[in-house]
């Protein structure tokens, strides 16, 4: 016996078993995996619903996703109860028959059975033959429904249904043929869409120009609400946001008309790039960068994530999102090279609609991960704008296992030596570096082991340059949220009780050199064993170690981060894997959204670096 959960409409974010998709039945019954084109639909019906005549009511309308019906036996109760009683079935299959071979023969059969006509159309815009010859009826009027589908938006799904209804229920109504928007335009807030040519006039009061990447069919199914939400953001930064939507971003020739068109239509220096379209642009096998539109760019391009999943599990799964975007919006983006950030929106359900018995969903805003990328995308802006010898850097060198001898340690890496070729570098670009530079990695450590370090012993009988006043720590401290506190309280008791704690402050390795501050990392713990704690996901961080970043983050105030050497430990501190949360998740609330860059030279690949928005600068897999 299996017990079957039930869910109106077709649509439960927090499974993937057995489901019985409990919905009457109705004369049309159209299958999709887009979210945004049901959305679509069923805002178009309804609009033909509120203005049909009492006299000829309209066909009724049944809508589900596809993502609901992979088990046989949701399948086979679906076809039995709603599908076999249907007058006609469309099925828009997203990645063809053979990703659905038990619908598409259940389906095949019933509709035959019941000589129901039944549409089998693609999911993306490019023909598949072997799916439209399977459609019962002729293949022109398969054609022309696919094409209006294509085209989108709320009033082509409005003539789509007019042409629908005409056709197979004799009504009397009138249809337009459909009409496609441009593969890429730009769009303003005010004055939508931007005519192709026509100049889009930039604000020039703003201090920084952003782009907004977005694919069009979240225009088509005005599903805008996150979109403006990230623009209006900037603007409250004093970022203009230039908001561009695509079809894709794989055709080269969009991306040469997408960079022709930000680089002419809107006379503007694009400064930062907000991406939130999923997959990636290039090919692990492309070997030439010249003509990838984000090398032209020269400019950040930051990933912000649209999720697919609900807000209430992502606050529930430890991993953050689903394994569908981690592939789609984390691991393929990464290839082209964008800065993997958080979730700016979560599908939310709209509830059930009677007039279709279906449930609707849209994207809805996440605010705290689109505050999270407009600050971290004007870090990027800041920096960019600031005079090198104002920028305040902070580098910041391994210690693990935390003694003296084992400072600024890396795999296939002189850490120390990278440290001295950073620090004359931006002595030539004009960095404040005060009136003394080591001059070798013997300076460089002597430096560092004059001061305090990890090692406890040290804070006895060394002097220390850098502290966090009590009154300064408990600011910040008091200003995370209260699972945070507790479970630190839990682990480490009193602020006071910490080894780094000294004489109402706490003392913190590293020093100063005019705007640059180089350090070793803290150590996750002590008085255990410090191999085990480096890469525990359990363990809270120490009051010291909290001490250290709200130093560099709120009274150093970086622009910048550099973790030189073998990865850091900041990243593996507890919460979710990806998407991370400032209510559960000890990284998102202990580096602010600044430019954070890994030179890094390892024996294995990049892991928890993208946990906390890193970028790596090299990477020497042996």
């Amino acid at each position: 016996m299996h017990l079957i959960p039930t869910i109106p409409g077709g649509w439960n974010p927090n499974g993937e078993g057995v489901f019985h998709i409990q919905q009457q039945p109705g004369d049309i019954v159209f299958l999709s995996a887009a979210d945004t084109e049901i959305h679509s639909l069923n805002n178009a019906y309804r609009k033909l619903y509120l203005t049909a005549g009492q006299e000829q009511p309209l066909p009724s309308l049944r809508i589900a996703n596809l993502v609901y019906l992979k088990q046989e036996l949701t399948i086979d109760k679906y076809v039995e109860e709603v599908i076999s009683n249907a007058k006609l079935v469309i099925c828009r299959l997203l990645g063809g028959r053979n990703y659905y071979p038990y619908l598409f023969e259940a389906v095949s059969i019933a509709c035959e059975l019941k000589k129901i006509p039944v549409l089998f159309l693609p999911g993306y815009d490019v023909p598949d033959v072997e799916l439209l010859n399977s459609s019962t009826v002729d293949v022109h009027i398969a054609d022309t429904i696919w094409k209006y589908l294509c085209a989108g938006g709320k009033q082509n799904h409005i003539h789509c249904l007019r042409y629908i209804f005409h056709t197979f229920f004799n009504r009397e109504y009138a249809f337009d043929a459909p009409k496609r928007l441009p593969e890429l335009f730009l769009f303003d807030m005010a004055k939508g869409i931007i005519p192709e040519g026509q100049a889009h006039t930039i604000s020039t009061q703003e201090k920084g120009n952003a782009v907004i990447l977005v694919y069009q069919t979240h225009y088509l199914a005005d599903n805008l609400e996150p979109v403006y939400h990230l623009a209006n953001r900037l603007k409250e930064k004093q970022i203009n946001p230039v908001i561009a939507f695509v079809s894709n971003l794989r055709d080269q020739s969009i991306c040469d008309e997408l960079f022709d068109l930000l680089q002419h239509q809107t006379n503007c220096t694009i400064d930062v790039v907000i991406n939130t379209t999923s997959f990636s642009i290039k090919s692990l096998l492309d070997t030439s960068d010249e003509q990838f539109i984000f090398r032209k760019m020269n400019v950040p391009v930051i990933q912000a994530i649209f999720a697919s999943c609900t807000k209430e599990v992502w606050e529930e799964n430890l991993f953050g999102l689903t394994p569908t975007d981690v592939a789609m919006n984390i691991a393929l983006p990464e290839i082209d090279g964008r800065i993997i950030t958080t979730a700016v929106s979560f599908k939310s359900s709209l509830g059930r609609d009677e007039l279709t018995d279906s449930d609707i969903l849209k994207y809805t805003t996440h605010e705290e991960g689109c505050a999270f990328v407009v600050d971290f995308a004007h870090s990027w802006v800041n920096i960019r704008y600031k005079e090198n010898r104002n920028k305040r850097i902070a580098l910041i060198m391994p210690n693990y296992p935390n003694k003296d001898s084992r400072l600024a340690n890396g795999v296939g890496l002189d850490t120390p030596a990278s440290i001295i070729e950073i620090l004359q570098a931006m002595k030539t670009q004009d960095y404040t570096l005060g009136t003394f530079v080591p001059a070798d990695s013997s300076e460089l450590i002597t430096l560092i082991t004059h001061y305090i370090t990890n090692d406890t012993d040290t804070t006895l009988h060394r002097p220390y340059q850098v502290s966090l006043s009590l009154e300064q720590f408990y600011q910040h401290y008091n200003a995370l949220a209260p699972a945070l506190r507790n479970k630190i309280n839990d682990q480490w008791g009193r602020p006071e009780d910490s080894p780094h704690f000294n004489q109402q402050e706490f003392i913190i390795p590293g020093f100063l050199l005019g705007n640059t501050f180089v350090s070793i990392q803290p150590a996750r713990g002590y008085n255990q064993d410090i191999k085990a704690i480096y890469h525990s996901p359990d363990l809270p961080p120490t009051y010291g170690y909290l001490a250290y970043y709200f130093w560099v983050n709120h009274v150093f105030a970086a622009d910048a981060v550099v973790h030189v050497g073998k990865h850091g430990n900041l990243e593996w501190l507890p919460g979710k894997s990806v998407a991370l949360s400032r209510e559960t998740c000890f990284p998102a609330v202990l580096l602010n959204p600044i430019p954070h860059f890994y030179p890094l030279s390892s024996m294995t690949p990049v892991r928890a670096h993208k946990r906390k928005e890193g970028t790596t600068l090299s990477l020497l897999i042996i």
